[in-house]
């Protein structure tokens, strides 16, 4: 009979750490976007296009984001959060969460119309999503403007934009 509870005893043991042992996988397997991607040619029409750029530095807490265009640099810097209350509040200029396999970016950008005009907010969502063997980044952008009622002429633009844009990794970390 002891020799029966010793052997159930080492069973559940030796449950308890594989199944430690998957959960700890899981946690290590979030996505990193961390390198450096070049847009793809097929989404450019000119040579000059063809030179941007996009590098990403991801830690724990934040995502880096500097894209390099002709004539143009961004860099955003954006808390990686996986709280949705935080990430629904955009009191920051933009936010990231990891949501299974793609990152989710959302920023808000002051624009002006002209130059009398009060500041249009313009509100862009990107998924990003690394192929299988990580060498291609696909973004889909969803953008609008916050500030535009339905049929508000200053607001030419239009709202509900969206494009996918596809960046070959150049370089890893």
């Amino acid at each position: 009979m002891k020799r029966l509870w010793i052997t159930g005893c080492w069973i559940a043991w030796i449950g308890l750490a594989i199944g430690s042992s998957v959960n700890a996988g899981l946690a290590d397997d979030k996505m990193d976007y961390s390198g450096k991607y070049s847009l793809e040619e097929q989404n450019h029409k000119s040579r000059k296009q063809a030179d941007s750029t996009l590098e990403v530095v991801q830690n724990e807490d934040r995502v880096k984001i500097i894209k390099v265009e002709p004539r143009k640099t961004t860099i955003s810097d954006c808390p990686l959060s996986s709280s949705d209350r935080a990430y629904r509040n955009l009191a920051d200029k933009c936010r990231a969460q990891l949501k299974g396999r793609n990152l989710i970016v959302e920023s808000v950008v002051n624009t002006f119309r002209e130059p009398t005009h009060s500041p249009l907010r313009v509100h862009t969502k990107e998924r990003w999503e690394l192929s299988a063997d990580n060498k291609t980044l696909t973004i889909k952008s969803d953008t609008d403007f916050m500030d535009c009622s339905l049929g508000d002429s200053n607001c030419s633009l239009g709202s509900g934009a969206s494009r996918t844009t596809k960046y070959k990794r150049v370089e890893s970390p």
